[in-house]
């Protein structure tokens, strides 16, 4: 192979819900349950094939199966975004 191959490949980004104005990020805690992470795949992998018109209520399902410590709270980016210009 002596072509150069080019690296084109997109890194890992944080994984971020919208909540209407609150935003969320997932942080796994480092206790997190073989369950817990079950429950957090089918949580994401519901939200990667919906194709529906309405939201996804993630909020509902994270409260409902106890998953809120898995997530860390995003202060508001856009008044931060105002303050710093």
């Amino acid at each position: 192979m002596t072509e150069e191959t080019k690296n084109t490949s997109i890194p890992v980004g944080d994984i971020r819900v919208q909540m209407g104005e609150e935003a969320i990020v997932f942080n796994p805690t480092d206790d997190i349950t073989g369950k817990e992470v079950s429950l957090i795949l089918q949580m994401f992998l519901n939200g990667l094939g919906y194709r529906g018109d309405g939201l996804i209520d993630f909020g509902s399902f994270i409260v409902k199966h106890n998953l809120q410590r898995h997530f860390a709270r995003i202060e508001n980016e856009r008044k931060k975004e105002q303050e710093g210009s």
